[in-house]
């Protein structure tokens, strides 16, 4: 068990107890790199840990991929209006240097995970997963949420605390509700 102290916005001191063989593979990517706070998370060093250099660029087909020559990659994220979007997909691409690394190359077009590709289809699952973590690990996330309510607005808090997309911390924040709870999404043509 490790104690871990910090202040909080009320300027109160809080404590959190950590018990490292609980977490999450991404969660102790995180809790090794020194990983103590939310400003903390800075994915394109996780990325060079693993020897992955990381280029901003237009991409045609997909919102990031990965390609890998032995010990050497290149995560290319295209752009995107969200901070939060394009860090999301970098984290998903780290997901799969860290748990991949020995497919060359990943490319996560539709086409890749379509419904029927069962095998692709869980990779890319756990790939966002992951990712999720690497943005929201629950270890920093928990004590945050600690005391709010479920509202958008708190997931949007979340989202910009934690430099994440919308969407994903609403996920996180529904996931984490006391009472039940559920979010829809909806365009110009209905629920997506």
């Amino acid at each position: 068990m490790i104690w871990l102290r910090w202040v909080s916005s009320k300027s109160t001191c809080q404590t959190m107890i950590i018990d490292p063989s609980l977490l999450s593979p991404p969660e102790k990517l995180l809790w090794l790199s020194g990983v103590r706070k939310a400003s903390h998370i800075n994915l394109e060093t996780i990325a060079n840990q693993y020897g992955a250099i990381v280029k901003y660029r237009q991409l045609d087909g997909c919102a990031a991929r990965l390609v890998s020559i032995g010990e050497q990659s290149v995560i290319s994220v295209g752009h995107n209006p969200s901070a939060g979007r394009e860090r999301f997909s970098l984290g998903h691409e780290i997901a799969h240097l860290v748990c991949d690394k020995n497919t060359g190359s990943f490319k996560c077009s539709k086409d890749d995970i379509s419904p029927r590709n069962a095998e692709a289809k869980s990779v890319e699952a756990y790939a966002n997963n992951f990712a999720s973590q690497l943005l929201l690990p629950d270890y920093l996330v928990n004590p945050w949420m600690q005391g709010k309510k479920t509202t958008l607005d708190v997931a949007a808090n979340l989202a910009s605390e934690f430099e994440s997309s919308r969407t994903a911390a609403a996920i996180k924040v529904v996931k984490r509700a006391a009472s039940p709870a559920c979010l829809v999404c909806h365009s110009q043509r209905g629920r997506v």
